[in-house]
């Protein structure tokens, strides 16, 4: 194997883990949507019944929001440690 077959560290954060983390920040985003639009679809007369679902439901998304916040951070702290950090051999090939 010589080294022009070698991926170096940026072929693969930007061909694989950068991807992944978008797509996981997207499905995220998708899911804590979901969630909290759940009451939205619920036809009660009780407000105070609402207000509590709406609670719940809210409650019930800041995992995945919490999540979706945490790989975001990171993937712009990636983004940021490879083109600016790592120095030149990084985008060097």
């Amino acid at each position: 194997m010589n080294a022009e077959e070698v991926l170096q560290p940026i072929d693969l954060y930007l061909s694989n883990l950068l991807l992944l983390s978008l797509g996981l920040c997207l499905y995220l985003a998708v899911v804590s949507f979901a969630v909290v639009c759940i009451p939205d679809y619920l036809n009660s007369g009780d407000a105070d019944f609402m207000r509590r679902v709406r609670r719940i439901s809210w409650i019930t998304a800041s995992l995945p929001l919490f999540s979706l916040f945490a790989f975001a951070a990171g993937t712009l702290f990636d983004v940021y440690t490879f083109l600016f950090k790592l120095g030149d051999w990084v985008l060097l090939k």
